[in-house]
């Protein structure tokens, strides 16, 4: 009796599980973008004319990344095995998708706005890269702990 009913615990837990999933519905690339504008257009004073552009580029970005895993996955999934070469293939063609949005943005935003887009840019960049840092860390203390879990000295 007690192993059907941690059966049934266990299957209700997972069935949760999954059904939180679908409730984080993503966004679309349209939503995204739509509130990417919305954020530049509070931070930098965008006019409307800025804001649709930004909204446009900001989409198309997110379409060539899109297309671009696509394509990585699909090639991983047909058993290439360069996975150096198309690591940094890949690694160029994610740099030319920013380079291009940089230069939309450039066309787009005053020179004034572009310079406040930058640092915000950088912060964001910064941003990640300490939460990347953190979460790191976090995995080597982990693994300092598991080793003196192991019962030596």
């Amino acid at each position: 009796m007690k192993k059907i009913s941690l059966i049934l615990v266990m299957l209700f837990i997972s069935i949760g599980a999954f059904a939180q999933k679908d409730m984080k519905k993503m966004k679309t690339n349209e939503e995204k973008s739509a509130m990417y504008a919305e954020k530049l257009s509070s931070e930098l004073g965008l006019n409307a004319n800025q804001k649709a552009r930004i909204k446009d580029a900001k989409i198309k970005m997110l379409e060539d990344k899109k297309e671009l895993m696509a394509e990585h996955k699909e090639e991983a999934m047909e058993g290439h095995h360069k996975m150096a070469e198309e690591s940094a293939e890949m690694r160029e063609a994610k740099m030319k998708i920013q380079a291009d949005f940089k230069e939309d943005m450039k066309d787009i935003l005053d020179a004034n706005q572009y310079i406040k887009w930058e640092a915000m840019q950088d912060k964001g960049m910064h941003k990640s890269m300490d939460k990347n840092k953190k979460m790191m860390s976090k995995k080597m203390d982990k693994m300092d702990h598991d080793d003196d879990d192991d019962g030596t000295l």
